[in-house]
């Protein structure tokens, strides 16, 4: 009769220990794993499982020139949990010696890895072991720049819940790579900021941005060309901006950020407009505006189940519009 045995008798306390404890264990001190992992097999096949056994994902992930090479290169930057760095690390350490990482906090990492096109042998491999990094999901995905190829490249398929990015130039040309990286996405969240712009139909993109996003933001503060631009929506004069705006609001658009324009009386005469009208819409709508002004008008008035206010600091002017349920919101 075949002895009964027992399989955890000749395992230390450690390797004992639940699975997800251990991989906590670790992801505080993933240098330890380096060396138990050649000691214990346990050990080595609880480490090896961590990026297949975890449901982890990027927080961030930054494409962006990289200025000190010559020439054109890519740098990218994907910031995630030490525990997933770990995992993925261990199991390619042939290509991880072409990153660069620092420690974002206690329970994250950010890696670097500078994109050359004369290199494609490591560059291809590198490829595949950032898509591991970055999984299926991402909670900011940024592009600085117009490089939507590598940029789609390694985003293909990837669930991103706030799309960020700086264009050199706002184009129509560059608008149509921003459609086609979407495709049937649904990405909630979209940031544009740009140093130029050259839109042919700036109302028709503003309708079409509000047709696919939940919510937008657009940054000036990035803008080369100073007036008249830093006065305009995408080039859209602000006294006809407020049925534009109402228009985007009729969409799927509920939440509206500008940052960066110059605060006129015609922005004060918006957003009284917009308390007015918004209450028609029945949605609970978040909108505020914010930039450089010389008015001086500071009040808050809630009326419809809407609060407006403005509020001045420095030179700086604050001009919101929000749902009364939303307004402690930040974008």
């Amino acid at each position: 009769m075949p002895l009964h045995y027992d399989s955890d008798i000749h395992l230390s306390p450690l390797e004992q220990l639940p699975k997800a404890l251990l991989w906590n264990i670790f992801g505080k001190i993933p240098e330890a794993a380096f060396r138990l992992r050649l000691v214990s097999k346990t050990i080595k096949f609880s480490v090896d499982g961590l990026d297949i056994d975890q449901k982890a994902y990027a927080e961030e992930f930054l494409l962006s020139h990289d200025i000190s090479y010559p020439g054109f290169a890519c740098r990218v930057t994907i910031i995630i949990s030490n525990l997933h760095a770990l995992g993925l690390i261990l199991r390619n350490d042939d290509v991880i010696g072409k990153f660069s990482s620092r420690t974002c906090s206690e329970d994250s990492v950010a890696l670097r890895y500078v994109w050359l096109p004369d290199n494609n042998d490591v560059h291809n491999r590198a490829v595949q072991f950032l898509r591991g990094f970055i999984g299926t999901r991402i909670k900011k995905a940024t592009l600085h720049g117009n490089d939507f190829a590598n940029f789609t490249r390694l985003l293909k398929a990837v669930a991103i819940a706030h799309l960020d990015i700086l264009f050199f130039t706002l184009s129509d040309t560059a608008m149509s790579s921003i459609k086609n990286f979407m495709g049937n996405r649904e990405i909630p969240r979209f940031t544009v900021s740009m140093s130029a712009m050259r839109i042919a139909y700036p109302e028709r993109l503003l309708l079409y941005l509000a047709s696919r996003f939940r919510a937008l933001c657009f940054d000036y503060s990035h803008l080369v060309t100073e007036l008249p631009h830093k006065s305009m929506i995408l080039g859209i004069q602000q006294s006809d901006c407020a049925p534009i705006m109402l228009g985007m609001f009729t969409s799927k658009l509920d939440t509206l950020l500008i940052s960066g324009i110059n605060i006129t009386a015609q922005s004060m005469h918006n957003l009284h407009l917009l308390q007015q009208r918004l209450p028609q819409l029945g949605k609970q709508i978040w909108f505020e505006m914010s930039g450089a002004s010389l008015l001086h008008d500071d009040f808050s008035n809630q009326e419809n189940d809407y609060v407006s206010q403005a509020t001045k600091t420095g030179n700086r002017q604050f001009l919101s519009v929000k749902h009364v349920s939303r307004v402690h919101e930040l974008f």
